[in-house]
């Protein structure tokens, strides 16, 4: 596992392997209340400090893509989804 940083926006790296010997490479992040976290242990106690004041809505971002034909060619198609994305759908995952 390694952090991924792109502009504005971090993101966890696993690359996982099926059963079929397939491998992906997956990028997460989670937004809590318009702010977003890399790592789990840090978001949270923020959350939970946040939810005593007012309620705050939380998501976890999971992209995910096969390696093929390698992860480099995978990390690059989702860092270009990243670039031209990323603001909109963190703006999307706003309070419902």
């Amino acid at each position: 596992m390694t952090r991924e940083v792109l502009g504005d926006y971090g993101y966890w790296e696993v690359v996982a392997v099926d059963n079929d010997g397939r491998r992906r490479v997956i990028w997460s992040m989670y937004d809590i209340g318009g702010r977003t976290f890399v790592i789990p242990i840090i978001s949270q106690p923020w959350y939970g400090l946040r939810a005593l004041t007012v309620p705050r809505y939380s998501v976890l971002f999971a992209l995910k893509v096969a390696c093929v034909p390698s992860c480099a060619e995978g990390r690059s198609t989702l860092g270009d989804f990243v670039h031209k994305m990323g603001s909109a759908l963190v703006a999307a995952a706003g309070p419902v």
